[in-house]
């Protein structure tokens, strides 16, 4: 699908859906954040929505997995991202995880890399199926998750909210 990043507030990445058939599949989606606030900004947490595993309703009946089979599939779908420089880190499921010692600095901009990967020997389920993972959610502050500032601007601590983003075309 086309998935969008809404920067009303912090970066929110929207409508993650893939359609999968076989396990060692896996869809890509880049991004580009840019910070044109006037602080240096630091990712302090990242944020994973529900993991959801269904049968698309233009699925032929021939087609459609089995229940059992299908949830077991979906077991092995994991996250991925991977931002700037940073490691690729894959994520299991969801939930709230803490980053340190990441910053984008003022008028600034690096790549957002999020992949949905079915694993590769993961359950194979008997036909085609999609998943969709809620949002996900990039926090950003004008201070370090460690409580460090690094902005030059004697401490302040106010969020920034002038982040730009952008999806490229990917395969």
């Amino acid at each position: 699908t086309n998935a969008v990043i809404n920067n009303d507030t912090n970066p929110t990445i929207t409508d993650l859906t893939v359609q999968f058939t076989e396990p060692g599949q896996r869809e890509e989606y880049e991004f580009y954040a840019a910070n044109i606030g006037e602080y240096n900004a630091y990712l302090t947490s990242i944020n994973i929505g529900a993991k959801n595993c269904s049968v698309p309703s233009d699925v032929p009946a021939g087609n459609r997995p089995s229940t059992n089979l299908l949830n077991k599939a979906c077991e092995d779908i994991v996250v991925s991202i991977k931002i700037g420089n940073d490691e690729e880190i894959t994520y299991e499921g969801m939930a709230n995880y803490a980053v340190t010692n990441h910053m984008l600095a003022k008028s600034t901009s690096e790549k957002v890399i999020v992949t949905i990967k079915y694993k590769d020997g993961g359950d194979r389920a008997d036909g085609v199926f999609a998943v969709e993972f809620g949002d996900i959610t990039l926090t950003y502050a004008t201070v370090d998750s460690d409580g460090s500032i690094n902005n030059g601007q004697g401490g302040s601590t106010v969020i920034p909210t002038n982040y730009v983003c952008k999806r490229a075309n990917v395969n």
